[in-house]
């Protein structure tokens, strides 16, 4: 008896014991989840499945936990050997329903093409309301991932009626959330994706915090959205956090890392940066090789986006042969009526179009299309691609009708509630489109499609709607950068706009048609940068309270202090807990304003409207500009379509001119010209400099016989020209004839308020010092010193170009040590010219980080913030009351062209800022010739000379002196003036002094005479 009671409360104390060690590593694993603390998570629910005990429930649930937790870590393989170790020991009905749900989790994620059976078991079982609104969740997520969307939207609907019966815990809530928000998003309602998605991160936020692998994972989903809404730039923010994150707690080789590095690969390829595309597409594929089986579709998707890098850059022969592999692979994979697979066959239409094989194009889209009715629903953007896509290939091979029909079906998969009826001449009213892009596609192509049948009327109502559609889509925009993408829509409509009304007018010879071809050019010009131009005046306009623009003010200069930080932390190297805080600072800074601008715009609509709406300026009131005008008596504008189309308009008082015509070779010949300028090679020069003047200007010279100021409106590559440098057939140059400026649009050249001429000027300028001297070679040999290029040789010319300068304004004149970025920003606002003989560096990825260098502020110095860059991206926070600003540095005109918008450069940055007026230089300035050059012209300048004609006579007066190789244009042609032509201050009245001094003197002597 004695013996049975002791074995008895050894019992008790025995499973007294396991039980509350079972509970406290139960607990800590979930505590450790929830901190995204997956290993941790992974050694207690392993060693609570371990504890030897009988209780069957305990075990089974410490080994649904575990499989989970592997779930979370992606560690696939290891999470199914844990439901191998839970068969066989599943102690009821409930818990079998767990366990096939796990299951179908598992073998979505391994790809075994079985999930969908187990979670339909799993939901076929007698079961509670929470774990049948577990199985429909976890299915439909799968469901989305195979693009069964109409099966996961039933998932959807039946999971979100069952949450109203009872209180599901959080994650499951919020699970359903995020499972409408992909739906949404795959369907193309992206402002209800967005709501859905934000909705989840904020109840996450609070249950797990600011710093979790949910929180990452919720931002990179939001993320897709603003790519999907061509908001790039804000979508690499969220998926540079969401990464970040990632990597933190998951680790480097993790395949969800491997997403996020394609999300991000995806959106630089979008932005035509392949480079960078094909870094973090290379990134993605090697965790994904090396965690997923062979034929994986993660593992073909990046195949897949590697092979669209390389048509990016031209490699077309890699790129098929990269798309064909994975047609085969997801045919054996998925049977050949999938979306995956129509993907493939549309890849392969986009490599037969760049390679002209319009038949070929047509016939693999035509293919994508009976796949699309076969996997999508009734609305689908994927498919109304697709037939966008086929009809440009019908297009190309003017199969006008047939386009059209095509064209129509894609905005009926684009457009909710629309039905085309089947008949040609119909105009949709759509209410909401999935895809602004198709949508916009598909009205651009019938106003093409029209065009080719003759029918000019539903030409012209096609464009129309494309431009409103266009206007009202820029209003949803908040980042200035991702503005450039309406630029480029406009660019998309001025190209198509052009080609239809330049067709009407060769038929119908109607002047109302060339007006209306160059209010399309004009759309298509700086889009972008007339919004930030506009901004700053759209707050002083728009009765917006002192308070509010200070909250404004203070968001902008805490960014730009935030990206500053950033820079310095990178160009340290320093990766540690610093970095990371300050990324997560700015990207919940940079939230916080879109918060608050879409506050601002809702409760001042002038504000939007005034910064944002845009109307063109007619011909009438260009013409009527320029006879009103001091900045030029005509104008030349171009717009250069990628199909090489090239219009020319010329517009003087009362002339008006329009060429239109092929020209296939001009990018070429412009890549030739500028390498024959910076290499100087005569004969080379010389040669491509006449063509230029033969494709540029002889279809318009005749508008420009009878003025002196001409204007240059470029567009595109044309950008990088300086017109003043292309010969005529007599040898002669353009600028010896003309005095020439540029402007980025005419809507700019004839808003501009006009500038109040003084009788002085002051000066600001500097010349920072550098270590050593810089020898490049150029050609056979010769040797060009100091160039004001990035590898920071010594600059002695910059020294005395600005003491030279400095003799005709008063001024102020920083030079070596004294020459400080914090001077600058300091001091900047109370003179009338800025002028910067430095060194520069372009950024072609980001113009935004474009800079001009000063000099390193002392280490000593712990009242400054400093880091002696000034980046573009600061210019638009610091008070700038400049008439003029000189960039007598390498490179200021130069950077990367985005279509519609033009030269992102540093002169760019400068006007944007409110600068009327910006000399800048189109290629590496000589610190030899340069100096001669600006005295030149600023002594021009202070004569009273317009800056154009000041510019102009001072290459002139350079090439009257200059003898040799120092004649080449490389070294007078490379600066150029962009903006106001205005005189900085009155001609000079010395004369009149001289004259009474004369007088004076003639007195004298009478007087004197007379004695």
């Amino acid at each position: 008896m004695l013996k049975l009671t002791v074995t008895f409360l050894m019992s008790i104390i025995f499973y007294s014991s396991y039980a509350q060690n079972y509970d406290t590593l139960i607990s800590k694993g979930n505590q450790s989840n929830k901190n995204g603390k997956y290993d941790s998570a992974v050694d207690f629910f392993n060693t609570a499945a371990e504890l030897p005990t009988n209780n069957k429930f305990q075990r089974f649930h410490a080994l649904q936990l575990l499989g989970i937790t592997y779930l979370k870590k992606n560690e696939f393989q290891e999470a199914w050997k844990v439901t191998e170790r839970m068969e066989g020991s599943i102690p009821d009905d409930k818990s079998t329903v767990d366990f096939l749900i796990l299951r179908g989790r598992i073998d979505g994620k391994l790809d075994k093409n079985k999930g969908v059976v187990w979670f339909d078991s799993a939901i076929n079982q007698n079961t509670s309301i929470d774990q049948l609104t577990k199985a429909y969740m976890h299915k439909g997520v799968l469901q989305i991932f195979r693009h069964e969307m109409a099966q996961a939207q039933i998932c959807y609907d039946s999971a979100k009626e069952l949450v109203k019966n009872y209180e599901a815990d959080t994650i499951t809530f919020t699970g359903i959330m995020e499972l409408g928000g992909r739906i949404k998003l795959r369907t193309g309602d992206f402002n209800g994706a967005l709501r859905e998605f934000q909705a989840a991160l904020e109840i996450k936020k609070l249950y797990f915090g600011e710093f979790h692998p949910e929180i990452a994972f919720l931002t990179g989903n939001i993320g897709i959205i603003y790519k999907n809404m061509l908001q790039y730039d804000k979508a690499l923010e969220y998926y540079g956090i969401s990464l970040e994150f990632r990597k933190r707690y998951l680790g480097e080789d993790h395949v969800d890392v491997s997403n996020m590095y394609n999300n991000i690969g995806y959106v630089f390829y979008l932005k035509d940066q392949f480079d960078e595309a094909w870094s973090y597409h290379t990134k993605a594929y090697e965790i994904r090789v090396k965690k997923l089986p062979e034929n994986h579709p993660l593992v073909l998707q990046s195949i897949e986006h590697l092979g669209l890098c390389h048509g990016g850059k031209r490699e077309f022969k890699e790129a098929e042969e990269k798309f064909r592999r994975i047609l085969q692979a997801r045919i054996d994979k998925f049977g050949y009526d999938h979306h995956y697979v129509g993907y493939a066959l549309y890849n392969l239409g986009a490599v037969a179009v760049e390679e002209r094989d319009y038949k070929k194009a047509g016939d693999y889209f035509k293919e994508a299309i009976d796949i699309g009715y076969k996997v999508y629903g009734e609305y689908n953007y994927d498919q109304a691609d697709n037939f966008n896509r086929y009809a440009k290939c019908l297009l190309a091979e003017e199969k006008y009708e047939e386009a059209a029909q095509n064209f129509y079906l894609g905005i009926q998969f684009n457009t909710p509630g629309y039905v085309w009826d089947g008949k040609l001449g119909t105009i949709p009213d759509e209410i909401h489109y999935l895809s602004y892009r198709e949508i916009l596609r598909s009205y651009i192509g019938l106003s093409y499609s029209y065009s080719g049948m003759n029918d000019y009327e539903l030409a012209s109502m096609f464009l129309e709607k494309s431009e409103q559609l266009i206007y009202d889509f820029k209003l949803r925009i908040t980042n200035d950068k991702d503005l450039i993408r309406i630029s480029q829509s406009y660019k998309e409509l001025a190209d198509c706009g052009i080609a239809v009304l330049y067709k009407e007018f060769e038929r119908s010879s109607g002047i109302s048609d060339m007006k209306d071809i160059f209010r399309y050019s004009e759309l298509a010009k700086a889009s972008s940068l007339l919004a930030q131009i506009n901004e700053n005046k759209a707050r002083n306009i728009s009765d917006i309270p002192e308070s509010e623009i200070n909250k404004e003010l203070n968001f902008r200069t805490t960014k730009d202090s935030l990206t500053n930080k950033l820079l310095q932390l990178a160009r340290q190297n320093i990766t540690d807990e610093s970095l990371q805080e300050t990324k997560r600072i700015l990207f919940e800074t940079n939230r916080d304003y879109e918060v608050f601008l879409d506050s601002l715009e809702k409760t001042y609509p002038k504000y939007a409207n005034n910064k944002y709406g845009r109307n063109s300026p007619t011909l009438e009131a260009i013409q009527k500009s320029l006879t009103a005008s001091p900045d030029a008596d005509g104008l030349i504008s171009y717009n250069l379509t990628d199909d090489k189309e090239l219009m020319i308009a010329a517009v003087t008082a009362d002339t008006f001119l329009i060429s239109y015509k092929s020209e296939a070779e001009l990018v070429e010949l412009i890549a030739t010209f500028r390498a024959s300028l910076e290499e100087q090679t005569e004969d080379v020069f010389e040669k491509s400099s006449r063509k230029l003047y033969q494709t540029l200007i002889e279809p318009v010279e005749q508008s420009l016989l009878q003025i002196d100021k001409l204007v240059i409106i470029p567009d595109g590559i044309i950008g990088y020209i300086p017109f003043e440098t292309l010969l005529n057939s007599e040898s002669i140059y353009l600028f010896e004839n003309l005095d020439i400026s540029y402007e980025p649009s005419s809507t700019l050249l004839i808003n501009r308020s006009p500038i109040e001429q003084t009788s002085s000027a002051d000066l600001l300028a500097y010349a920072p010092e550098f270590e050593s001297q810089n020898m490049l070679a150029v050609n056979d040999g010769y040797q060009i010193p100091g160039l004001r290029a990035e590898s920071l040789g010594a600059l002695p010319g910059a020294k005395k170009e600005v003491a030279q300068i400095s003799n005709y304004f008063s001024s102020n004149t920083l030079i070596g040590d004294k020459a400080t970025e914090k001077h600058f920003k300091e001091e900047a606002s109370k003179y009338d010219i800025l002028h910067f003989a430095t060194h520069s560096v372009v950024n072609e990825k980001n113009a935004d980080y474009t800079r001009l260098y000063f000099k390193e502020e002392s280490p000593t110095d712990s009242t400054s913030t400093e880091d002696g860059f000034l980046h573009a991206f600061e210019l638009n926070n610091i008070e700038l009351n400049a008439r003029l600003v000189t960039l007598s540095a390498c490179n200021t005109g130069f950077g990367k062209v985005e279509e519609g918008e033009g030269v992102m450069s540093l002169a760019r940055s400068f006007t944007a800022a409110g600068v009327p007026s910006v000399v800048m230089s189109l290629w590496p300035a000589s610190d030899k010739s340069t100096p001669e050059l600006m005295e030149n012209f600023y002594e021009n300048l202070a004569d009273g000379m317009t800056k154009d004609k000041a510019l102009n006579e001072a290459r002139k007066t350079y090439l009257k002196k200059a003898t040799g190789k120092a004649r080449h244009p490389f070294y007078w042609g490379g600066f150029v003036l962009i903006g106001d032509t205005e005189p900085l201050q009155a001609k000079s009245n010395n004369w009149i002094w001289f004259v009474l001094f004369g007088v004076v003197t003639v007195l004298a002597i009478g007087y004197f005479f007379r004695r």
